[in-house]
């Protein structure tokens, strides 16, 4: 389950541009982009701005900008394209090619001696080695980048750390640590007004408690975020915190309400193509079926599941 891992990364991605203008602005800018550089720059922008909507777009614009970048020599904006190129393929759940693509971003943000983009891919790489269950790895890239947050008093690049590396403790099973490394995260995307921040760390806190069987205490969290997903029109984490809540309803055995919200979740991952996450709905509309006797329906979902998750697309 990576549900951790979508999260924080998502704030990885919108770490430059926490502010950005929206999509249709951005094509404009695209449309008035005279030079290369201006184009590329645009590019990205909406590789960044799609991974939310639909990671085939992103992807799309990601390659355009990459190909454009070599072209022009625009090493900054190759690199930029590269690591927005690691983030898709991570979505995807394709994490050798996500390694390949940061490891090469991160190649030529240090050409460029370019500290704070270096510090955003060496999270990104502590993301994929989480994945990889190379926890020491990771751990070491996350602290490159804390290191770089406390030297230059950067509050967001550490708040982004601290979800990672919460992260890394709640898949080596010390849920106390998790929780610590959370309520941090919560802390300080506080006191910035950092929404995506506020909404990812109530998620995580919800996540662990669910992990603990605290499901009324999850519930709560689970509620916060989603809340804030909505107002903030951000499909991709309210596909997972709606999936999530359907989990809850359905170990609290109202399976009504947890397969309406898996339904309604699946069906936003497919938009998404987000595989892993469509085929983990799968799993818990099996199970919902199986606890009220429907093995015929039940069985029917964990075919889907089984398909979904080796063929790896939908």
């Amino acid at each position: 389950m990576k549900y951790f891992i979508v999260i924080i990364l998502m704030l990885n991605t919108l770490f430059i541009h926490s502010q950005s203008p929206k999509i249709d602005s951005l094509f404009i800018e695209l449309q008035k982009a005279k030079d290369d550089t201006s184009k590329i720059i645009q590019l990205n922008r909406l590789s960044r701005a799609f991974q939310t909507v639909n990671l085939d777009t992103a992807k799309v614009f990601a390659l355009k900008a990459q190909k454009l970048s070599k072209k022009a020599k625009y090493i900054y904006g190759e690199g930029e394209s590269d690591f927005n190129l690691s983030n898709i393929f991570y979505y995807y759940s394709d994490y050798d090619t996500a390694l390949i693509f940061a490891n090469q971003a991160l190649e030529l943000f240090d050409k460029l001696d370019s500290k704070k983009n270096i510090a955003k891919t060496n999270i990104t790489l502590g993301n994929i080695y989480e994945r990889h269950n190379e926890f020491d790895l990771a751990i070491q890239h996350y602290n490159k980048s804390l290191q770089y947050a406390k030297e230059y008093k950067d509050l967001k690049l550490e708040m982004i750390v601290e979800n990672g590396l919460g992260i890394v403790s709640n898949h080596s099973g010390d849920y106390k640590n998790a929780l610590k490394h959370y309520i941090k995260c919560l802390d300080i995307s506080t006191k910035l007004n950092h929404a995506i921040g506020i909404s990812s760390s109530l998620y995580n806190i919800g996540f662990i408690h669910e992990k603990m069987d605290n499901y009324k205490i999850s519930l709560m969290y689970y509620e916060k975020a989603l809340k804030m997903n909505k107002e903030s029109n951000d499909t991709y984490r309210y596909s997972i915190t709606i999936s999530r809540l359907g989990y809850i309803y359905s170990m609290l055995k109202n399976f009504e309400k947890a397969i309406d919200f898996e339904l309604e979740a699946i069906e936003l991952a497919k938009n998404l193509g987000a595989t892993e996450n469509i085929a983990e709905g799968y799993m818990i509309l099996g199970n919902c079926y199986h606890n009220q006797n429907n093995y015929n329906k039940s069985v029917e979902y964990y075919k889907k599941a089984m398909v979904t998750t080796q063929v790896g697309c939908f």
